[in-house]
């Protein structure tokens, strides 16, 4: 399956759901699906992927484990990043009264089908 219709998959399936992006661990935008606002969606995404660097060096350092996701919330909007492996992730923007939760859980099954895609 090709990686914007995992992408487009993801956005239909998430009630409240406004665009979704994969990007780079440098923040870099790598491919996006169904955005309302694509500009905002990108720098969205490059803010989250930087901050999720960061939590990630931070909790490498103090032994904490690895970070799966991250969960930004915004006046207006969520954002929640996912990672697909070390090298990028896939972020999800939401309506402000979207279920996190859910989000979340679907982004999980999303990630591994994009890992599987990305590798092939």
């Amino acid at each position: 399956m090709l990686i914007d219709s995992l992408l487009n998959e993801l956005v239909s399936s998430v009630d409240g759901a406004t665009g979704a992006i994969i990007v780079a661990a440098d923040g870099e935008a790598v491919q996006w699906g169904a955005a309302e606002g694509s500009e905002r969606l990108r720098l969205r995404g490059a803010y989250v992927a930087f901050v999720m660097q960061t939590f990630r060096a931070a909790a490498a350092r103090a032994g904490l484990g690895r970070l799966h996701h991250l969960v930004v919330e915004y006046n207006g909007a969520t954002v929640i990043a996912q990672k697909i492996d070390d090298d990028c992730s896939v972020v999800l923007e939401l309506k402000a009264n979207a279920s996190v939760g859910r989000a979340v859980y679907r982004m999980q099954t999303v990630a591994a089908r994009l890992r599987d895609e990305i590798t092939v």
